[in-house]
């Protein structure tokens, strides 16, 4: 799909009856870090171009997480992560510090893909 970029750090699924864009998409996200885990998200906002929000509904990770993106010098993009997230049985296996690490890993391994996508499509 659009976002086989991510593979094979993230995998994301369509769940089934979900809508497959916009606000009220759910969709299973596997996480292929130190620590396999997964959870489901909904979408539940979306400012075009700005921000969106989801809730993590089902998983490894349940609570409300923000994307927001800003343009910054150079046509390069910030992305600001925050979450408000109540972990189920992973805060036992991954000390804070290793997660704080391993999102950020993933995030660069997901946008280098990105970039070869778009450096390939032209």
């Amino acid at each position: 799909g659009i976002t086989h970029w991510w593979s094979p750090t993230l995998e994301f699924k369509l769940r089934a009856g979900s809508p497959a864009t916009g606000e009220g998409k759910i969709f299973n996200m596997t996480i292929n870090g130190p620590v396999k885990s997964w959870v489901t998200q909904k979408v539940t906002k979306i400012v075009e171009g700005k921000s969106f929000n989801v809730d993590y509904i089902d998983g490894n990770f349940i609570g409300k997480c923000e994307w927001t993106m800003e343009p910054v010098e150079g046509g390069k993009t910030r992305l600001r992560y925050t979450a408000n997230v109540h972990t189920k049985g992973i805060a036992s296996l991954i000390p804070a510090s290793m997660a704080k690490k391993t999102h950020s890993k993933i995030m660069q391994n997901g946008f280098k893909g990105l970039n070869e996508f778009f450096k390939n499509k032209n």
